[in-house]
């Protein structure tokens, strides 16, 4: 993954740390600074 995401993607304290898996498929898009203060982020997980 290229780039800055405001997500941690990495949790070396949990069983499950890696929160992307083999196969898994990336959406992103371009948020400005206002909406990462803000957290107007979507934070999917389709575990």
């Amino acid at each position: 993954v290229i780039g800055y995401t405001p997500l941690s993607l990495f949790n070396p304290k949990e069983s499950d740390f890696a929160r992307l898996k083999l196969g898994d498929n990336i959406k992103s898009r371009s948020i400005n600074e206002n909406e990462l203060e803000v957290g107007a982020f979507k934070d999917v997980n389709h575990n």
